[in-house]
């Protein structure tokens, strides 16, 4: 097996920071600036995020231990690095520099909405060091739950005695949502019993039961729609179904973005969208299985460090907290993909 000297390659996650190695700063990394170091076969490295700027968060410094041995990245422990290993022996890591919480305006409490339940019972959703909920009769408190940190929410009363108690806003960048959806839902059954919480980007009520948008990390924004009908005390879910449902994507034009538009089908078993991209000559020759064995099943994608624009990277569940990293080049014919392989 051939050996190579390994290649650290440093970004940093959400501030551009200088960069500190076995205590000597060495020099400057951010989102879409790397900085390269060539390193021994084994050893340990030292390496310090020192944020040099804020946006609307508050940073500070952090130190994370890298440790190599005979050419290979040994297993990362920490949550704030991500680390993917490209072929060659080039190891790209992103730091992420800690965050100070930010201390927030005192909130005097508040009511958000009320209702009257069977037997007179009151059901209040209030603000008090968090969104809550509560059901009383007179004095006593029947029922009481901690919902989210946001101030926004409303309560719905179904005639079956079922409570519907939706909080937060709808979180679709450029996605287009009826109004009334939400964050989140709680929902109780007429003894008070929990019969589902659910969070997603949007939440919503049906005639019979809950959707739920989850907008997924592809190119186009793909969304996933989840519906749950509610039957009496039982929940039933339904199939998840992938497609745009809040807006409309855009077509993918260069080279580069039609790449990542098919990766990103493949990836969620959308073979129309997948084939679509391909010419009809490859199209024909090949099936959706021929491709999950020549892709493997990816979890998702990173454009090459130093590639053309024909390549692709193809990222693979991580182990020991280190992805492993496939290169694909793909070539075209009029306008579409007709091959591809592994470089």
């Amino acid at each position: 097996m051939k050996q190579y000297m390994p290649m650290l390659m440093i970004r940093t996650a959400s501030s551009h920071a200088a960069i500190e190695l076995n205590g000597s700063i060495i020099g400057e990394a951010a989102e879409e600036a790397h900085l390269a170091l060539p390193l021994s076969e084994s050893g340990e490295y030292y390496i310090g995020i020192y944020p040099l700027e804020d946006d609307e968060r508050r940073y500070y410094p952090v130190v994370r231990k890298l440790s190599f041995s005979k050419g290979a990245l040994l297993a990362i422990k920490s949550d704030d690095v991500e680390a993917y290993e490209w072929p060659g022996g080039v190891y790209e890591t992103i730091f992420s520099p800690g965050v100070f919480r930010q201390r927030e305006e005192p909130v005097f409490p508040f009511v958000l909405d009320q209702l009257v339940l069977a037997g007179g019972r009151i059901a209040t959703l209030y603000y008090e060091d968090g969104l809550k909920l509560a059901i009383e009769e007179g004095s006593k408190v029947r029922f009481g739950t901690f919902l989210s940190q946001h101030k926004d929410g409303r309560l719905l009363l179904k005639p079956n005695g079922v409570l519907f108690a939706f909080y937060g806003l709808p979180e679709l960048p450029g996605g287009m949502v009826p109004e009334g959806y939400a964050k989140g839902v709680l929902v109780l059954n007429n003894k008070y019993d929990e019969l589902m919480r659910i969070e997603g980007e949007a939440v919503g009520l049906l005639e019979d039961g809950i959707v739920r948008f989850t907008r997924l990390d592809t190119l186009l924004e793909h969304e996933r729609r989840e519906v749950f009908y509610i039957k009496e005390d039982e929940v039933e879910a339904k199939p998840p179904l992938i497609g745009f449902y809040t807006h409309t994507p855009k077509k993918p034009e260069q080279s580069g973005e039609m790449i990542r538009a098919f990766c990103d089908a493949v990836r969620y078993e959308l073979w129309d969208e997948a084939f679509s991209y391909l010419t009809k000559s490859l199209a024909e020759g090949l099936t959706s299985a021929e491709i999950i064995s020549c892709l493997g099943e990816f979890s998702g994608c990173r454009a090459p460090l130093s590639r053309s624009e024909s390549a692709m990277g193809l990222v693979y569940p991580a182990q020991n907290g280190i992805s492993k990293v496939r290169v694909f080049t793909f070539s075209f014919l009029g306008g579409l993909i007709d091959n591809l392989a592994e470089d």
